[in-house]
């Protein structure tokens, strides 16, 4: 391919969205799309039920007092932080603005499949990096780089693995590539870890110009309905994408319910809270039915299936049940199925019906998960 090759659309394979609404029966239990389950915060749905006294007026374009309040929350520069319609934008704004056809794109096998879509979508070349246990691999991910290499995507913690790159191999991983190659962290997960060696990137960026961080309020916010996301990034980088991006891009609403959130640190609290207990309630249950898994840093876990045909006939076990999980088949893990953690409640029903999925299936594979650096 050419620098005068544009990317051809029936190359660039659709995302595949959640499927809720498809046939079998009604969903008691949705825990396939890592929404979270407790909800937004009261307060942002009081602001966002205000906010829509005022839907007649276009939103502030600038984002000026909700970047202020990300800026005060994270000890940030507001001049440095761009906002989106959920990350999902942003990602692709910023593979638009650093690829072009002939192009490379890196970033570590199994990652969050946007990463690879926005690629193909600007006639890059996306490059995955092999992974050890599904976790990133620096040395994989430094091979991986070549003189076409125009940026570097690393999800930490990663959809679907729930693997992270510790903070000394970022900082490693950083400090061998070039100064001048974009390396973009997206941290959508990030709240939902409380471990000592993680690092938001928030850390890093005065000692790396180069460090692009992106964030949600998709996951531990709850509001995944609204589209917001906001990335922070050098000036020349944000100077690039205020002119790629809709002069409204995020809506006035979304901005009010964002502010509030931010606002409602015990709502946070509380629901990363939750997931750590059931993550973990949700491992002992899947180690004493012999299911493998990969111990995760999000508001879900993967499991693993002695085969495809056995992850299959578990998916659609639960479907039947009513309760939806996510299978993994573009992902390449065909033998895998993502299941969001999700309330009292749903993890009690899905660890219900497993168990008597497992009753009947006992030629399961070993009880002990892989190693990762979440075990």
């Amino acid at each position: 391919m050419t620098g005068r090759d544009k990317p051809k659309l029936q190359d660039v394979p659709p995302y595949l969205a959640g499927i809720r609404h498809s046939g079998g029966g009604p969903v008691v239990s949705d825990l396939s799309l890592n929404e979270s389950r407790l909800g937004p915060s009261e307060l942002a749905v009081g602001a966002y039920t205000e906010a829509t006294s005022s839907l007649w007026r276009y939103p502030d374009g600038s984002h000026s007092l909700l970047k202020e309040a990300i800026a005060g929350r994270f000890n940030l520069d507001h001049n440095c932080i761009v906002c989106g319609a959920g990350a999902d934008e942003l990602i692709t704004l910023l593979t638009r603005l650093f690829a072009a056809p002939g192009d490379e794109v890196v970033f570590p096998e199994f990652s969050f499949i946007m990463f690879s879509l926005n690629a193909l979508r600007v006639g890059a070349l996306p490059v995955a990096a092999r992974t050890e246990g599904f976790a990133p691999s620096v040395d994989s991910l430094l091979a991986c780089i070549t003189e076409r290499t125009r940026a570097v995507f690393l999800a930490s913690p990663n959809n679907p693995t729930g693997t992270y790159l510790a903070r000394d191999e970022v900082r490693y991983l950083l400090s061998k590539i070039r100064a001048d190659l974009p390396f973009i962290l997206d941290g959508a997960y990030a709240e939902y870890i409380d471990r000592p060696d993680y690092s938001d990137g928030f850390d890093l960026i005065d000692e790396f110009p180069n460090l692009i961080v992106l964030r949600s309020f998709s996951k531990i916010f709850g509001l995944a309905s609204l589209r917001i996301g906001w990335c922070h990034a050098s000036r020349s980088v944000v100077e690039g994408l205020e002119r790629l991006r809709g002069p409204y891009n995020v809506s006035g609403p979304a901005q009010a319910a964002a502010l509030a959130a931010l606002r409602d640190e015990a709502h946070t609290k509380m629901v990363r809270d939750h997931n750590r207990v059931w993550h973990d309630r949700m491992a002992s249950a899947f180690i004493r039915m012999g299911l493998r898994f990969v111990p995760s840093g999000g508001n879900f876990i993967m499991t693993i299936f002695p085969d495809s045909k056995t992850a299959e006939c578990a998916y659609h076990h639960l479907r039947a049940r009513g309760v939806l999980t996510r299978q993994l088949h573009d992902y390449t893990l065909p033998h895998c199925l993502r299941i969001t953690i999700g309330t009292d409640a749903d993890n009690e029903l899905l660890l219900q019906i497993l168990e008597e999925f497992f009753s009947g299936e006992r030629h399961l594979g070993p009880t002990r998960p892989p190693r990762t650096n979440l075990s």
